[in-house]
């Protein structure tokens, strides 16, 4: 198991970072130094794994689990790769381009493409104006008789997100 592994190194060698990359490079373990509390709760989530901030009484539960892990290299920045994370229902778009112009068209290109899609599926997440129409909806018929003394108060509910 890999906490008997690091428990192994021994104090001082667990201290030395290097050493610690070393070991796991030896043993065949990607190990990451300096990311960010952002990606590791993304990759955690994913992974179905918690984030630890320490090697100590590490047990199976926290640990997370991919069917594949890659590091590749795009141009001139290396990326981690995690394939197959059980909880893992999202995807990374690395855009690259000559000028940031490019890459920026290229950027409005994708969520222009990604939210015709969301229109076309019928599975969207509530948004803008879901809490009106819901209130709406409610207020218009509670055991089966209207609750707002103005109906014309409902039509203007209805209408809030459209503007």
């Amino acid at each position: 198991m890999v906490v008997d592994a690091v428990m192994a190194i021994g104090n001082d060698d667990r201290l030395n970072l290097i050493g610690i990359k070393k070991y796991f490079a030896d043993c065949d373990i990607f190990c990451a130094g300096r990311v960010a509390e952002e990606d590791l709760n993304r990759v955690a989530a994913a992974a179905g794994g918690t984030v630890q901030t320490s090697v100590n009484n590490i047990i199976d539960e926290v640990l997370g689990t991919c069917e594949v892990f890659e590091e590749k290299q795009v141009g001139g920045e290396r990326f981690n790769i995690f394939s197959g994370c059980p909880s893992g229902r999202t995807a990374t778009i690395v855009l690259r381009g000559g000028t940031d112009q490019l890459v920026e068209e290229a950027e409005r290109s994708l969520h222009d493409a990604i939210m015709r899609r969301v229109v076309k599926n019928s599975t969207v997440v509530p948004g803008g104006g879901a809490i009106d129409m819901e209130i709406t909806k409610y207020l218009s018929t509670v055991n089966g008789s209207l609750v707002v003394p103005f109906p014309y108060v409902l039509v203007v509910l209805s209408l809030l997100p459209l503007v």
